[in-house]
């Protein structure tokens, strides 16, 4: 797909009234800051969104602090796919102290990011703060030995965790 910003706007227009509407799934659009974050608002108007992709749509740092204060206010969302967004640290500062506050969230997916060992503390404050997580995805973000530590630490809070992926960061023995 390459939906422009145009069509994201139209379909956020749309889907607000799709009152049942439990999944969307926008991903590959490359529809940036701007679409995405249009998208993810006009979700907040519906009470029953569990899951949401916007994996390849090159959110960036901007994008994922537009799209962070939407977040809470979907409080079904169970899973949210944001891999290959190029969302790095800054980005996901934002977005990981809202995602804290989404209660259902049970899979977050945060692949090809390159968030490095700076953005995996603020996974790390993240983590103790989401008790139904049950999977997490940090593939090829570059954490290396540190940022993993990071997230090593925190765990044992992580009582739900069943899935881990943290291939692909440069991870050596000390990590």
């Amino acid at each position: 797909n390459q939906m422009s910003i145009k069509g994201a706007v139209r379909l956020a227009e749309t889907v607000v009234h799709l009152r049942n509407l439990q999944s969307l799934d926008v991903s590959e659009n490359g529809i940036g800051a701007v679409g995405c974050s249009k998208i993810v608002w006009a979700l907040t108007e519906l009470e029953h969104v569990e899951f949401l992709n916007l994996q390849g749509n090159d959110l960036q740092a901007e994008g994922a602090k537009r799209i962070a204060g939407a977040l809470p206010k979907l409080e079904s969302l169970q899973a949210i796919d944001l891999r290959s967004n190029s969302i790095g640290p800054d980005g996901i500062e934002k977005l990981s102290a809202c995602l804290a506050r989404c209660r259902c969230l049970t899979s977050l997916h945060l692949g090809d990011n390159t968030l490095l060992a700076e953005g995996a503390k603020h996974i790390a404050s993240m983590i103790p703060k989401c008790p139904m997580l049950k999977s997490l995805n940090l593939c090829k973000n570059a954490l290396l030995d540190r940022g993993v530590n990071l997230i090593a630490s925190v765990l044992p809070a992580a009582t739900c965790l069943t899935q881990l992926d943290l291939c692909g960061n440069e991870i050596s023995d000390a990590g």
